[in-house]
């Protein structure tokens, strides 16, 4: 197995197309309906690995395990935000009643600047905040042979996973489909 990066190895074999030509949004397939939920999930956090170095590639445990580490630290700093916010908000309201709305005039109401505290948005996806998804996802896609494991030697933690041309059929003829049902859509 040749390493393109750390934790990343190249696809042996032939794809049906570039990476580039499957459609996504973060954590989400465009135009996928009817697929495993954590099986999309999982599949596009490893088709966004492929996308950026712009080549099949192959990512290890290790890899989505960062990831999902990330992701969940991310989620802490957004509720983090989200309990500042509101004790903002509170103590804001309870001072316009004290002062009979006088300290309204002298500060701005923390509703209005809502964007500082929240820099990014908490998405709703499983894996995102329940990283034990990772597993449910992996099953979900080897057992529908979408994605081949080489198994590491000592442990799970030095598994592969590389997506499949039955994968990246799958998802092209999903999105082929959708798209031709939005343009019949519009036309009418």
């Amino acid at each position: 197995m040749q390493e393109v990066q750390p934790g990343l190895f190249a696809v042996e074999g032939e794809m049906p197309c570039n990476p580039e030509a499957i459609h996504t949004k973060p954590y989400s397939l465009v135009s996928t309906e009817g697929t495993p939920r954590h099986g999309e999930e999982i599949a596009v956090r490893i088709l966004t690995f492929s996308q950026r170095l712009g080549r099949w590639v192959g990512v290890s445990w290790i890899c989505l395990r960062d990831m999902a580490i990330e992701d969940h630290k991310t989620a802490f700093r957004i509720r983090e935000a989200e309990t500042r916010y509101g004790r903002a908000v509170r103590r804001h309201d309870f001072l316009c009643g004290v002062t009979r709305g006088f300290f309204s005039r002298l500060v701005k109401s923390p509703r209005i600047r809502k964007k500082d505290f929240f820099p990014e948005k908490l998405p709703a996806t499983g894996i995102f905040q329940f990283p034990h998804c990772i597993d449910a996802g992996l099953g979900e896609l080897t057992r529908g042979e979408m994605l081949v494991v080489k198994r590491g030697e000592k442990s799970m933690r030095q598994d592969i996973f590389f997506p499949t041309p039955a994968l990246v059929s799958f998802i092209l003829e999903r999105q082929k489909k959708a798209s031709t049902e939005d343009t019949r859509v519009m036309t009418r």
